[in-house]
This record gives structure tokens, C-alpha cells and sequence, in this order.
């Protein structure tokens, strides 16, 4: 655990993806408080695998953070090493994190996010580089990350604070 601004912050035990198909993981979070950090599989040690099943389809892999009481908090997609696939040429994100049940209005005056890749409410996602960290409120009992992947280029993924009011 380590203090950032007067919260301690708890690195989660993500259960590793294994690439091969999809998979849903819950992690429980019992008597939420303080700042949680979550990491995509292989972050700072190689990255995320590539899809290992067959055919050209991408794998998932669904995390459903479950606090047991609707909680307030914010979610914050840091920029530093967060690294997935480019985006190709027809505007799609082969490898992506996409995080459901959050306020998708950038907290910045702007209200826009030209990195997020995703048009639905309550949903943000990315792929490639981001330019700076990515905060979202939300307020639920869950939250979900998704993590897709195919079988070409990998990249580091990502580290995500999800910081309970």
C-alpha cells in the first residue's frame, strides 16, 4: 500500500487473463474505502497476450469490481505507460479497455474526450496512446473493465485508480 493524497491505495489481485477465449472475472470488494489500483494482465511486464484461440476474433476479458453497496467514487485511466494497439485505419480498436457504468462527460471544462472510442452512454473506451489521465465519476454497486484483444500487435495495457468516497 502507498499514500497519495492522504488515501491509501490498494493494488488489486487481478486475476490474469488467459487470452484463449472469454472469460468474466468478479473481484469483490468488501467495505469499500480509500483507492483501489487495478492492472491489466502482463502491465510493466510485457503487456497483455494476444488472442491464442482460433480464427481472426479477439478475445474479452470481463472484470466486474463488486463494492456490495452502491458507492460514489472515480475512476482514473492513467496515461502514463498505458499502451494498447493503434487504432486502424477504419477507426476501430483492435486491443481496447473499455469501462462501463461511468459518467462519460470528461471532467474537464471542455466536456470532451478525443480519446475515448466509444459512443454509448455510461461506456468510455481506448486504444492506442492516451495525451493525459482519463477521470470518470460513478456512482454503482459495480464496475466493469472490459480488456479486448486480437492476435497481432500487443502493447503494455493499462493501470486504472478507482479511488471510493
Amino acid at each position: 500500500m502507498e499514500e497519495s493524497s492522504g488515501m491509501v491505495e490498494t493494488i488489486l489481485e487481478v486475476p490474469e487473463c488467459l487470452a484463449s477465449g472469454s472469460e468474466n472475472y468478479d473481484i469483490n470488494i468488501l467495505n469499500p474505502s480509500g483507492c483501489y489500483i487495478f492492472k491489466t494482465t502482463g502491465f510493466d511486464n510485457g503487456g497483455y497476450p494476444n488472442f491464442t484461440g482460433w480464427g481472426g476474433i479477439d478475445y474479452l476479458c470481463a472484470y466486474t469490481l463488486k463494492f456490495g453497496t452502491p458507492v460514489d467514487g472515480k475512476v482514473t485511466v492513467k496515461q502514463e505507460r498505458f499502451e494498447f494497439q493503434e487504432e486502424s485505419n477504419l477507426g476501430d480498436c483492435p486491443d481496447s479497455i473499455l469501462i462501463r457504468d461511468v459518467d462519460d462527460i470528461d471532467e474537464k471544462a471542455t466536456n470532451s474526450d478525443g480519446d475515448d472510442r466509444d459512443g454509448r452512454n455510461m461506456v468510455v473506451t481506448y486504444c492506442g496512446t492516451i495525451d493525459e489521465d482519463k477521470t470518470r465519476d460513478f456512482s454503482q454497486s459495480e464496475l466493469s473493465i472490459d480488456l479486448f484483444a486480437d492476435q497481432t500487435v500487443n502493447g503494455n495495457g493499462a493501470e486504472i485508480h478507482i479511488c471510493i468516497d
